[in-house]
């Protein structure tokens, strides 16, 4: 891979693993820009060979920048990848891809016409055992699948929302954006994508935010299948399951416990253990190489921009449905 001069937009937690990422696969750390100086003087000692900016225009005016992982608030996202493409710069944008479809398609048309790359980061297909599901699927050992039932609740308000910016619902968008986008994400690999949402939330346990405690949304997909997402941080004793119901078997992966599940129809119960399942990548550096490879071998990224949009448009419709009551088609 040759090398590739880039650069981080928003210096937090997620920016540096990506960036990390990056570097470790041979790319030049150019520059980080980011309004916070805590941010920017941490950035500067992990990286004292780049530059640090205070703004987003300084970095994109840096010609030594030719790409960008943008890890700012989700609330930015499309104004700093919008910024970038008419710059000239190949963008990976950090999940949640933006807060509107309206939005996704902005950064979709800024890249297509200034001819740079787009991916976005969903990390969760990579962690290895969902990745490992989620091959089992598509291989269609279990025949086609009908259904998808994923529900991740935990009681972190204390992990999530200790960084500011995702206390407010107009920064981080809310639980959905912020959260379970990974899991509609994962959903939406194995069914497709929906064309139809019911939703309702709830917050109803005091806090300093204004995100739901939880979220429940079930999606129609056109093929005749239906997938349920449960999301929140109202639960102390935690639960992440997910499963997958085929037309000749079904799936069942408890992420809080060491096994996987799946049954044929014609065949025996079979268990996976969670912690034999080899990580041969870490899922950040893969989606950073993949993303990298994408640029510099100029190749198709392996999640544009379109899927990422598939994402946002169903959340956003889930929204609209929570607040209205009722059924709610997504464009």
């Amino acid at each position: 891979m040759k090398e590739l001069g880039v650069g981080l937009i928003g210096c937090g937690s997620m920016g540096t693993g990506l960036i990390n990422a990056a570097a470790s696969l041979g790319a030049r750390v150019v520059a980080g820009a980011d309004p916070a100086d805590e941010q920017r003087a941490r950035f500067k000692e992990s990286y004292k060979e780049a530059k640090v900016y205070e703004t987003v225009e300084q970095l994109l005016a840096d010609d030594e920048v030719q790409a960008v992982f943008v890890a700012s608030p989700n609330h930015l996202h499309c104004e700093h990848t919008v910024a970038a493409a008419q710059a000239r710069r190949h963008v990976f944008c950090e999940k949640p891809m933006a807060l509107t479809a309206a939005d996704c398609d902005r950064m979709i048309e800024a890249c297509d016409q200034a001819g740079v790359k787009l991916m976005v980061g969903q990390v969760l297909r990579y962690i290895p055992d969902l990745c490992w599901a989620l091959q089992l699927v598509r291989s269609g050992q279990l025949g086609r699948p009908v259904a998808v039932s994923i529900e991740r609740l935990w009681g972190a308000v204390g992990r999530t929302w200790q960084i500011p910016w995702r206390i407010e619902k107009r920064f981080s968008g809310g639980w959905l954006y912020e959260v379970n986008v990974h899991e509609i994400d994962y959903m939406c690999e194995i069914l497709g994508s929906p064309q139809r949402v019911y939703a309702t939330t709830a917050k109803f346990i005091e806090s300093n935010h204004d995100i739901e405690d939880l979220a429940l949304a079930t999606f129609h997909f056109p093929n005749g299948g239906v997938g349920l997402i449960q999301g929140g941080s109202c639960s102390l004793l935690g639960r992440y399951e997910v499963a997958v119901f085929c037309e000749k078997g079904d799936l069942f992966l408890d992420r809080n416990a060491d096994a996987i599940r799946y049954h044929t129809l014609d065949g025996e119960l079979v268990e996976q253990k969670r912690s034999e399942i080899p990580e041969t990548e870490s899922p950040v550096q893969r989606e950073v190489r993949e993303f990298l490879e994408a640029v510099t071998e100029d190749k198709p990224v392996t999640i544009p921009g379109h899927i990422g949009r598939r994402a946002i448009a169903a959340i956003e419709a889930a929204y609209r449905s929570a607040a209205t009551g009722q059924p709610v088609d997504i464009i």
